[in-house]
């Protein structure tokens, strides 16, 4: 009896998020609540050795400049991109939170998903065999392998380091190519929070 108790309440939960997300959304009208920019003025504590940056902060030119001339980064142009990090011999775990956001705007034509490996010389059937076991598919999470241009998008354009806990992050850009947030893939609440956010920009 306990059980099946615990489990319409579970059931409740799952089914009343989207109508609390709506609701919330709702409440603020028209555009009251808006997801910050990140680094309107610019990265502060730019490292010297990065390119000159803009004001606000855009990624673009390092995407341009780097990932892009490597692989087609038309499915990224023009969308709301979630970019995280993967090293395997660190904690993975960051990607089934990934996957999770993922699934949830799977038919949403605006959102792509980006996954940054930071293995040099990558054991690509290692990467995939992850990606298999978190059921991730090519539609859905795009693979950039690890490239001396890929390190300096992360270090330049997100201003990240490559230590192993930069693969429990994930960082949201928008079609204008500026940082809307930064996100801790360990933290369920930044999960919700994430998923809140890409709902308020892709409503915008």
């Amino acid at each position: 009896m306990a059980s099946s108790r615990v489990k319409v309440l579970l059931l409740i939960l799952i089914l009343g998020i989207p109508v609390l997300l709506y609701l919330f959304l709702q409440s603020f009208g028209e555009n009251q609540y808006q997801v910050p920019v990140m680094h309107e003025e610019g990265i502060a504590d730019r490292d010297e050795n990065c390119p000159p940056g803009t004001k606000p902060h855009t990624i673009d030119p390092l995407i341009r400049l780097g990932p892009c001339e490597l692989w087609d980064c038309s499915d990224v142009e023009d969308k709301l991109v979630l970019y995280s990090f993967m090293k395997t011999d660190c904690n993975t775990e960051g990607l089934s939170q990934v996957v999770r956001v993922c699934n949830q705007y799977k038919n949403e034509p605006l959102f792509r998903a980006v996954t940054i490996s930071l293995d040099q010389g990558a054991d690509s059937v290692k990467i995939f065999d992850i990606a298999e076991q978190y059921s991730i598919q090519p539609e859905e999470l795009s693979w950039w392998h690890f490239d001396e241009k890929t390190l300096l998008v992360m270090h330049c354009g997100f201003n990240l380091f490559q230590d192993c806990s930069v693969t429990q992050k994930a960082v949201l850009v928008d079609p204008d190519s500026r940082i809307r947030g930064y996100y801790d893939l360990d933290d369920p609440q930044e999960i919700d929070r994430l998923v809140t956010e890409i709902a308020i920009l892709l409503s915008e």
